[in-house]
C-alpha cells in the first residue's frame, strides 16, 4: 500500500528501471540497422531550450528503510575521493555529450551540487524514488526551478541501477527525477561514457514528458526490438542508440521516430540556471530582542532580488545547531503553529534561485512571553520532514485508533499514503494485509489493504484548528469507517476481512514507505482492540483516560515533556521511541483532566494524595520561597504548581478540601469536571 513502486496503477507515472550488470565489452555485437531505411539528414535548432538539470552528488549514504516484507534494513557507505572524482567528471560531460550525440538537437543547463550529509531515505528496494527523495532534494530544489534531478550516490554492491520517473506529485519539480547508484571502485570499471546512466535516467525523464505532450516518442527499453546492440568498440556502450533516440532516426519498418526537433522546442522552461545569486533577505518580523511574543508568531522578512524561494530557521540556540524550524517558504512570511516553551528564541532566512543560494541573515532574537495555559499537558510537534514516534503493533482483526490533531500543512493526493500519516502501519504493494490513516486533500482518510479499500471524511480537517479523528475497522463485515470530532462521516464495507497482521510495528507521524511525515501537533492517541461505537467515541474524545478501560491497548498521553520516550498509558506497556527529533510543546488540546490528578493517570487516588502531601507547604506559605521538597511538578504560566487548586500561592487546607472533592479511588476515573 502507498509505495510510488506499484505497479497496481497508484503511481502510474513511474518508469521502469534498467540494470546494467557489466560495462565490459560485448563482443559479437554490434547495432543492426535495417537495409532499407532511407537515409535521413539531421537539422538542428538553431537555439535549442535547454533542459535545467541538477545533478546531487551524494558522498553518504547511511539510509533506514522498510523492504517488501515489512523488515527494518540499514545501509551505510562512503563514496571514494577516486570514485567521487570520476563521479563529478562524468556528470560535467553531460551538457557536452547530449549537445554532440544529438546533433545540435538538444540541449542541457547544468547544475552540480556535492551533498555531504548522507542520503537518509530509500524505498523498499533499496533506492530512492520520488517520493522517498523529497526531504533530500526540496533542500536543493524545494519549488520548480529544474526541469529534471538527477541524485547520485554510491553502494557497497556490483550493480549500477537507477530509477526515473516524471511528474513529481507537484511536490519538488514538474518534470523529472531520477537516481543513480555506482559501485564502489567505479573508476575500475573504465567506462567509455561513464556519464552514460545518468544520461539514460534523464532520457527516461524526457520520454515521459514529450509522451505526455503527444509525442510518439518510443519506450527506451526497446533498443534490441528496434535492432540495436551495445557497441563493442566503446565498452558496450548503447551510445548509438542514445543518439538516434534524441535525433529522431530510428527506423520502425515505415517511419524515423523518436524524440523530434520539434518536442525539443515545446520544453516550457522553469527558469534559466543563470544570472546571480539573490541577495540576502532581512528578518523583520519578529523584531531583533522584540519580548512578549505570543507563541503562535508570525515570521515575516524583506524580499530579496532574483530570489525564488526563502529558507527559515527558528532555534533556541543561537548557533542554529538544532532548529525547531527548518524550512523552506514560498513567499516572505511564515506563521508557526506553536512553539515549544517560552524564554529566548533565534531566527533567520536566506533567499534560494537556479543559481545558488544566498548567504544566511543576521540572527534575530526574540523572547516568548509565558502561556497562560498550563504547562502539565503536553503534546508532541511533528516537522513534516522525518519525525515520528515508533510502537508495537498489538491489533489485527477488530480495532479503533484516535488521535487528537493540529496540522500546519497538508498535502494532495489520492490516498494516505500520498497525505501527512497520523496512525501508520503500511507495506509498499496494494494486497497487504497492512492500514494506514492520514490527512489528504484536507480531509481525514483511512485505507486497509489486501487488497486496498479508501474511505474519507467529508469535513475538512484545518490548519491550525485541533481535530479529533478516528477510524474504526469491523473484521467479519469489511466495514472502516472515519470520524471527525466525534460525528461519524463516512463508511465502507467490502474491504478485506483477513487479519490485518503487516508489518510489525506502527508508526505514529510517520509514512516509513513513502517517506511522509505528519506536519503539526499530535496528542491522545489512542489504539482499541475492538470496533468502538460512535457513542463511545464521541463520549470521550474529550476525557482523559485512566488507562485501563476494556479493550484499551495503547493508550499514549505524550505528557513527558522531555526525553525520547512517550509512555504508554495502557496495560499493554508498549511504550513509543522518538524518532528523529519531535518536539515536546504545550498541548491546547481540548482535554479535560480532574484538577486533582496529579499524577496523570485519569484518577485521584492515593497516588496524588501522596504528591499532594509533598507539594503541601501550609497556609499563607508560598512554595516560591520554600520549594516543598519531592513535590516535582512544574509551574504552569502564572508561575503556580498543579497541586494550588485555588491558585493562592499555597498549598494549605482550601486545596485539600478540594482534593476531597475530586477524590475517585482505585480503578475508578475520577470526574474531570470536579472541583473546577
Amino acid at each position: 500500500m502507498g509505495s510510488a513502486q506499484e505497479s497496481d496503477g497508484k503511481r502510474p507515472h513511474l518508469l521502469s528501471v534498467m540494470m546494467v550488470a557489466t560495462l565490459s565489452t560485448t563482443a559479437g555485437f554490434s547495432t543492426v540497422l535495417a537495409s532499407n531505411q532511407p537515409t535521413i539528414g539531421v537539422q538542428a535548432d538553431a537555439t535549442p531550450i535547454p533542459w535545467k538539470v541538477l545533478v546531487l552528488i551524494y558522498r553518504n549514504v547511511d539510509a533506514t528503510y522498510i523492504d517488501p516484507v515489512g523488515n527494518e534494513q540499514h545501509v551505510a557507505h562512503s563514496m571514494s575521493d577516486t570514485d567521487y572524482a570520476y563521479v563529478v567528471q562524468a556528470a560535467s560531460r553531460l551538457p557536452a555529450t547530449i549537445s554532440t550525440w544529438s546533433a545540435g538537437m538538444a540541449a542541457m543547463s547544468l547544475k552540480i551540487v556535492t551533498v555531504t550529509e548522507p542520503m537518509q531515505t530509500l524505498n523498499s528496494n533499496g533506492d530512492p524514488d520520488e517520493y522517498q527523495a523529497l526531504r533530500e532534494i526540496s533542500i536543493y530544489n524545494p519549488g520548480d526551478i529544474y526541469d529534471s534531478i538527477s541524485m547520485v550516490y554510491s553502494l557497497n554492491d556490483i550493480w549500477i541501477s537507477g530509477v526515473a520517473s516524471v511528474g513529481l506529485s507537484g511536490r519538488a519539480n514538474a518534470a523529472g527525477f531520477s537516481a543513480v547508484h555506482v559501485p564502489i571502485n567505479y573508476v575500475a570499471w573504465g567506462a567509455t561514457y561513464p556519464e552514460e546512466i545518468i544520461l539514460h535516467e534523464w532520457l527516461h525523464n524526457v520520454e515521459g514528458y514529450y509522451r505526455s505532450l503527444g509525442y510518439d516518442v518510443p519506450n527506451l527499453h526497446d533498443a534490441e526490438a528496434y535492432g540495436y546492440a551495445p557497441d563493442p568498440d566503446s565498452g558496450g556502450s548503447w551510445h548509438r542508440w542514445y543518439e538516434d533516440y534524441m535525433q529522431n532516426r530510428i527506423w520502425n519498418g515505415a517511419a524515423y521516430v523518436g524524440v523530434p526537433a520539434e518536442a525539443w522546442q515545446t520544453r516550457v522552461p522553469a527558469g534559466p540556471i543563470s544570472g546571480s545569486v539573490p541577495g540576502t533577505p532581512n528578518p523583520t518580523n519578529p523584531a531583533n530582542h522584540a519580548v512578549g511574543i505570543p507563541r503562535q508568531p508570525v515570521f515575516k522578512w524583506t524580499a530579496a532580488t532574483g530570489a525564488r524561494w526563502y529558507g527559515l530557521q527558528v532555534s533556541t540556540d543561537p548557533t542554529f545547531a538544532d532548529n525547531y524550524v527548518d524550512r523552506w517558504v514560498e513567499g516572505t512570511q511564515y506563521q508557526v503553529v506553536d512553539l515549544p516553551t517560552s524564554g529566548s528564541y533565534y531566527y533567520r532566512v536566506r533567499a534560494l534561485n537556479s543559481t545558488g543560494m544566498s548567504p544566511w541573515s543576521s540572527a534575530f532574537s526574540f523572547t516568548v512571553a509565558p502561556d497562560s495555559r498550563t504547562l502539565r499537558g503536553k503534546a508532541l510537534r511533528f516537522d513534516g520532514v522525518d519525525d515520528h514516534v515508533r510502537v508495537r503493533r498489538q491489533i489485527g482483526n477488530d480495532f479503533t485508533l484516535e488521535a487528537w490533531i493540529e496540522t500546519t500543512s497538508a498535502d494532495t493526493g489520492y490516498a494516505p499514503w500520498d497525505g501527512r500519516p497520523v496512525i501508520y502501519a503500511d507495506l509498499p504493494y496494494g494486497d497487504a494485509r497492512d492500514f494506514c490513516t492520514g490527512i489528504v486533500n484536507s480531509k481525514f482518510a483511512f485505507s486497509v489493504g489486501g487488497p486496498d479499500v479508501m474511505v474519507q471524511s467529508t469535513t475538512s480537517v484545518n490548519l491550525g484548528d485541533w481535530v479529533h479523528v478516528a477510524a474504526v475497522r469491523v473484521q467479519h463485515t469489511g466495514t472502516i469507517k472515519v470520524y471527525v470530532n466525534g460525528r461519524e462521516e463516512a463508511v465502507q464495507a467490502g474491504a478485506t476481512t483477513a487479519t490485518l497482521d503487516t508489518p510489525v510495528f506502527i508508526d505514529l507521524g510517520g509514512n516509513a514507505v513513502n517517506n511522509r511525515f505528519f506536519d503539526g501537533l499530535m496528542d491522545e492517541v489512542r489504539i482499541w482492540n475492538r470496533a468502538r461505537s460512535a457513542g463511545e467515541i464521541a463520549a470521550n474524545m474529550n476525557r482523559r483516560l485512566a488507562g485501563s478501560e476494556s479493550g484499551l491497548v495503547g493508550y499514549w498521553r505524550m505528557d513527558e515533556g522531555s526525553g525520547e520516550v512517550t509512555r504508554d498509558s495502557s496495560l499493554s506497556a508498549n511504550d513509543g521511541s522518538l524518532r528523529y527529533g519531535p518536539i515536546w510543546v504545550a498541548s491546547t488540546a481540548p482535554i479535560t483532566q480532574p484538577l486533582a490528578d496529579l499524577d496523570d493517570d485519569g484518577r485521584v487516588d492515593f497516588g496524588d494524595f501522596e504528591i499532594f502531601q509533598a507539594c503541601a507547604t501550609g497556609s499563607d506559605v508560598p512554595y516560591v520561597v520554600a520549594w516543598p521538597s519531592g513535590c516535582g511538578l512544574e509551574m504552569d504560566g502564572n508561575g503556580h504548581i498543579a497541586a494550588d487548586f485555588d491558585k493562592d500561592g499555597d498549598v494549605d487546607q482550601s486545596d485539600f478540601g478540594m482534593f476531597q472533592g475530586c477524590y475517585s479511588g482505585e480503578n475508578t476515573p475520577a470526574d474531570p469536571d470536579c472541583a473546577n
